[in-house]
C-alpha cells in the first residue's frame, strides 16, 4: 500500500512538475517580445550591417510567430531602411499602413518608401498629398508639427515654406516618430530623408546569405 502511495505521489510530483513548467511557458509566450531589448539590439547594430542584418533576422524569426505585431513591424521597416534593403522595408509599410489605415505616420512611411523604391514623381508625390488631409484640422497640425512640415516638403506644397517657418519653434531638436530631426527640416535635403533607389540601377539584397 505505501509502495502505492509513494508512486502515486512521484506521479502526481511530475504532473505538477509538468503544469507548472507550461505554466511559465505560456507565461513567458504572453508577454510577448523584449521591446526594450530589441530596440537596444537595433540601436547597437546601426551602421554595421552585418550587425543589423543579424537583428533583422531576430526579428523575422519574432515574426514568424506574431506575424500581426505593428512594433515588430515597424521595427523590421526601420532596420530595413538602414541596410538600403527599402523593397522589403515597403511590404512591411504597406501592411502596417494596411492595418492602421487612420495613422498618419504609417501613412507617410509607406509613401516614403514608395518614393524610395523608385516609383514615379506624379505617383509619390500623390501619395503624400493624399495624406495632407489628414491634417485638415488645427489641432492636429499643432499636435504634430513634424509630420505636417514633413508631409507639406515631401508633396511640394506651395505653402511649404511659408508653414515651415511658422512651426520652427514648435520643433523638438530630436528625431521624433517620424525619424527625422528639426535640423533636417529647416535644412531639407529630400534625399537625405528618403534615399531612392534609381530606377534602371542594379540592387543587391545587402542580407543575402
Amino acid at each position: 500500500m505505501r509502495k502505492v502511495m509513494r508512486n502515486a505521489a512521484r506521479r502526481l510530483a511530475r504532473t505538477s512538475l509538468l503544469l507548472l513548467c507550461l505554466g511559465l511557458t505560456t507565461q513567458a509566450y504572453a508577454a510577448g517580445p523584449d521591446y526594450d531589448g530589441l530596440n537596444s539590439l537595433l540601436y547597437e547594430s546601426a551602421g554595421n550591417n552585418e550587425a543589423m542584418c543579424d537583428a533583422i533576422r531576430t526579428l523575422s524569426r519574432e515574426l514568424a510567430r506574431r506575424p500581426d505585431d505593428a512594433e515588430l513591424l515597424r521595427m523590421r521597416v526601420n532596420a530595413y531602411r538602414s541596410v538600403g534593403d527599402y523593397f522589403s522595408a515597403k511590404k512591411d509599410a504597406e501592411k502596417l499602413a494596411r492595418m492602421f489605415p487612420g495613422f498618419t505616420p504609417y501613412r507617410v512611411l509607406n509613401c516614403m518608401l514608395l518614393e524610395s523604391t523608385g516609383a514615379a514623381e506624379k505617383d509619390y508625390l500623390a501619395c503624400y498629398r493624399g495624406v495632407l488631409s489628414s491634417f485638415g484640422s488645427d489641432s492636429l497640425k499643432e499636435k504634430d508639427p513634424h509630420g505636417h512640415v514633413l508631409v507639406l516638403l515631401l508633396a511640394k506644397a506651395p505653402e511649404a515654406e511659408k508653414l515651415r517657418r511658422q512651426y520652427s519653434q514648435a520643433l523638438t531638436p530630436e528625431a521624433n516618430g517620424y525619424n527625422v530631426t528639426r535640423e533636417q527640416l529647416l535644412h531639407f535635403d529630400r534625399r537625405a530623408i528618403v534615399p531612392r533607389v534609381e530606377p534602371g540601377v542594379a540592387w543587391q539584397n545587402p542580407c543575402s546569405e
